[in-house]
């Protein structure tokens, strides 16, 4: 009588499996890693569309003063970054700068930004130029404190962790930015 082997045997289908496994072992951090660099990506180039999109705010008027709402005027004379900061500089919510692509809401983790650690500052120079910096601090801390917008691309976006261990005290915020002492 002859059998009829139709099927796979238990060794067959436990060696695809273990195949399976170790293929999923080598893949998964790969793509992890990968995710977690497209995200960083994308908070760096969120941060800079904020920033273009306050420039554009402060050369849309003819005194010098970005248009719309949303903005105000430093309220006291501080230091911030190693920069001196006074009724001269701006520094706008980034949930009230327009954009065309990309979200002043949610970072590219999912999460909404803090809009108390959340601006753009543009600061005056003696010709009337403006730099800016940006600070952009999610739900979930990730983070960029304070930078330049020329040094965007070199910066790393920091986790929880990095945010835990910055001294709370020394976070930059709008209220204590817009509130005269």
């Amino acid at each position: 009588m002859k059998l009829n082997k139709k099927g796979f045997t238990l060794i067959e289908l436990l060696a695809v499996i273990v195949i399976l496994g170790v293929i999923m072992l080598i893949a998964i951090p790969s793509v992890s890693k990968i995710i977690a660099s497209s995200r960083e990506n994308t908070f760096r180039s969120t941060a800079q569309t904020l920033i273009s999109g306050a420039r554009n705010m402060v050369l849309a008027s003819a005194d010098g003063r970005p248009s719309g709402d949303g903005w105000t005027q430093v309220a006291k004379t501080t230091t911030v970054n190693g920069h001196s900061l006074d009724n001269m500089d701006y520094i706008i919510k980034i949930e009230k700068i327009p954009v065309e692509s990309g979200s002043h809401t949610k970072s590219p983790f999912g999460v909404d930004y803090n809009q108390e650690y959340s601006f753009v500052i543009a600061i005056a120079d003696d010709e009337g130029n403006y730099d800016y910096y940006i600070q952009m601090v999610d739900a979930n801390k990730n983070h960029l404190l304070l930078t330049p917008e020329d040094e965007l691309d070199i910066t790393s976006i920091n986790g929880e962790d990095a945010y835990n261990s910055t001294n709370q005290n020394n976070l930059t915020t709008f209220t204590n930015l817009t509130t005269a002492s």
